[in-house]
């Protein structure tokens, strides 16, 4: 294999550059002296090879000597073979012999890991698929025969155990529950019923003897401790049995929507009486009894206090609604009325429920609300004179305005001018309630009215601003150009907005003008991006075609033309302020004018716009790459020429600045655009001047080098339109 020279570079380079200048008589000479050479080399080196394979023929004699080794060394291997399988053999019926000897049912009961450590060393003994030796297999024998004693000694010691730590429980269990412990202590009960029950399951219960007869263990010490206290536990049964008799008079719904305080507090108590009590611990377990017991007679005169309070607040209630009823509440106050109706029932459902805070709170409610409403009835009597002065002041400011009301809100004037003719009637009548109520809503109305006409002149006025703001605009004279249908529609609703001005129609007006000025702004920044757009696109679409101006005459030929073309048209756009049809022409030239050098076709191609080639993309394919095999230079020349990919026939193997332009991608780039292309050494199609080597590039580094033609390296293929 011939090794890269950096150094000599520049001599492949002028190599190359110095076959260029010759004629094409010479160089077709200069091949066929190449060839001559070649074909002498390879008949030289078949003659090496045949001579090479003639060798001397061997002697019967050693033949013979040969076969008698053979023979000898046969019989020495019989004969160890026999061996082997008689002490396998022996080892095997010693292990079954104690097997038949040993209790399994009572091995699988108190020593069942024992007898399974025992059952899989037998099993890897008499495994006949396995890789174990004839020493290695009496070895497990030996040692399923030592597990097998060690099952029967466990076995005896845990079943020992087990009946005693049994006999132990069984007295223990009796006596805590002649004392009760069941009753007082359920967690520790329940830990001595789950131990009991293991302990009788067996095996089956999921615990080996020596784990049930620990757990036995366990839970004796436990009855052990409890033992200890049963003195204390009937002194605190006498306190427990007492406070249930006082919880049984109490009445929990009062208790939680009461004094829910009291209540968690005495809930918490007895949650850590239970602790106590899980704990055996009979003292505290009685001590904290007691605090719960002495906080039931405080909280019994809490509920009965507010109990009381509750039913005086609902009595008051009851006199507020008579009362409010007989001052003709209803007619005066219906809404407030309405509300005292809705709350009073709840009120009373509150208190017969039980729930006296909020039976107080609503009671009081409803008689504030009435209170309330009493009072504002005479507030409102003695406010009605200002109220009307304010109101006659504003109509007098309005009236003037009567035209103007009557085009740009009939609607709220006509109500004004009904509320004025029916004040007269409510103070014959003397309904106070209900002229105060009308003056007030007419003050508002007129507030409204006087607010809206400043609010629609002002905005008349900041529309006709925008108009003028924009028409001031440097865009706004190539606005009727590039949007003639918009611009007229726009220009039109200018001047119906006049002429509703014009008879005092200042709504429609001021909706005309604010129409006219959205649109004419929007057109303005319309033009605006498409002017910025249009620009950015011309000089981009300018230098994708200096950029890939070869590739775009071989493979975009028909288009060539008309790309020039419409470049040029595109610059007398912008030029004329034409930015609309500009933009338009620019996108559809960006969408046919390559925008990235490399492109990948549906044929499985991949074109270089800037080199104008065009590359088979995949080269694990027999097409793209000879399906990643490599060839001598000759082969490689001919696998190109015998190419037909894609519908074309006029293949090549690269150059080395064509294969160097791959070298240069990234390898996430190469991947992605040609698949399967390989960072190693590829054959160009360019020759040296030693007529025995050809350029060649290696991909990872991008050198270029010149390796003999005999070598066999990866191969691309590329071809270039004329």
């Amino acid at each position: 294999m011939s090794k890269t020279n950096p150094s000599k570079e520049p001599d492949d380079v002028s190599d190359s550059d110095s076959e260029e200048g010759l004629s094409a008589a010479e160089v077709e000479r200069r091949r066929r002296q190449e060839m001559r050479r070649e074909a002498k080399r390879q008949q030289q080196e078949l003659a090496r090879i045949q001579k090479e394979m003639k060798a001397p023929v061997a002697t019967w004699i050693w033949i013979a000597i040969g076969a008698t080794m053979v023979l000898l060394l046969a019989a020495a291997g019989i004969g160890f073979l026999m061996y082997t399988r008689y002490a396998v053999k022996l080892q095997q019926r010693s292990l079954q012999e104690d097997y038949q000897r040993a209790d399994l049912g009572r091995l699988r009961q108190y020593a069942p890991e024992a007898l399974r450590r025992a059952d899989e060393l037998r099993q890897q003994a008499e495994a006949k698929d396995g890789d174990l030796s004839w020493k290695q297999r009496i070895a497990k024998y030996r040692e399923a025969e030592e597990a097998l004693n060690q099952a029967n000694q466990a076995a005896a010691t845990n079943a020992d155990a087990l009946g005693s730590a049994l006999t132990r429980f069984r007295v223990l269990k009796d006596e805590a529950q002649k004392n009760r412990l069941d009753q007082y202590a359920s967690m520790l009960w329940s830990r001595v019923m789950e131990a009991e029950a293991a302990a009788t399951a067996g095996p089956e219960g999921g615990l080996s003897a020596a784990q049930a007869a620990e757990k036995l263990t366990e839970v004796n010490g436990l009855l052990t401790g409890a033992a200890e206290g049963y003195v204390r536990l009937r002194d605190f049964d006498a306190v427990a049995s007492r406070f249930r008799k006082t919880l049984a008079g109490v009445e929990t719904l009062e208790w939680e929507r009461n004094v829910p305080e009291d209540w968690a507090a005495i809930q918490g108590l007895l949650k850590q009486a239970e602790n106590a009590q899980e704990a055996t611990d009979w003292v505290k377990a009685g001590d904290v009894i007691r605090r719960a017991e002495g906080m039931v007679a405080p909280a019994l005169e809490k509920i009965a206090g507010m109990k009381a309070k509750a039913q005086e607040t609902v009595g008051l209630m009851e006199q507020a609604l008579k009362a409010a009823a007989d001052a003709d509440m209803p007619t005066a106050q219906p809404a407030v009325w309405a509300k005292a109706q809705a709350g009073a029932p709840k009120a009373r459902e509150a208190l017969a429920q039980s729930d006296y805070a909020n039976a107080s709170r609503i009671a009081g409610e409803v008689t504030a609300w009435l209170g309330e409403a009493g009072e504002s009835v005479r507030q409102a009597r003695e406010t009605l004179a200002e109220t009307q002065a304010r109101v006659k002041a504003l109509y007098d400011r309005a009236a003037p305005q009567a035209a103007f009301f009557s085009r740009n809100t009939p609607d709220a004037w006509r109500q004004v001018q009904a509320d004025i003719r029916r004040m007269p009637e409510l103070e014959k009548q003397s309904r106070t309630l209900d002229l105060v109520e009308l003056t007030t809503a007419l003050q508002a109305r007129l507030e409204a009215l006087l607010q809206e006409q400043e609010r629609l002149e002002t905005d008349l006025k900041n529309a006709e601003d925008r108009l003028q703001a924009a028409t001031r605009s440097p865009l706004y004279p190539h606005l009727a150009r590039n949007y003639p249908e918009p611009h007229a529609r726009l220009d039109g609703l200018r001047g119906t907005a006049a002429r509703r001005r014009d008879r005092g129609e200042v709504r429609e007006a001021r909706e005309l003008l604010v129409q006219a000025a959205d649109g004419f702004e929007a057109m303005l920044r319309d033009l605006d991006s498409a002017r910025t757009e249009a620009q950015r696109l011309s000089r981009d679409l300018r230098d994708r075609q200096d950029r890939f101006r070869d590739g775009i005459g071989r493979f975009l030929r028909p288009q060539a033309g008309a790309i020039s073309r419409d470049l040029r048209r595109l610059d007398q756009l912008i030029a004329t302020d034409l930015h609309a049809d500009a933009l338009t022409l620019a996108k559809e030239l960006d969408r046919i004018v390559p925008a990235t050098r490399f492109q990948v076709s549906d044929k499985g191609t991949v074109i270089d716009f800037a080199r104008g080639v065009m590359w088979i993309a995949d080269g694990q394919t027999p097409d793209g790459g000879n399906a990643g095999q490599p060839l001598d230079w000759y082969a490689a020349l001919r696998w190109a020429a015998a190419l037909r990919w894609g519908g074309f026939d006029d293949w090549r193997l690269p150059t080395e600045e064509e294969l160097r332009d791959l070298g240069r991608l990234t390898p996430a780039e190469r991947e992605t655009l040609f698949p399967n292309t390989r960072s190693t050494v590829h054959w160009t199609h360019v020759p040296t001047q030693d007529v025995d080597r050809a350029l060649a590039v290696d991909l990872a580094s991008g050198t270029i080098s010149r390796e003999e033609k005999r070598r066999a390296l990866l191969v691309r293929a590329v071809r270039q339109p004329r």
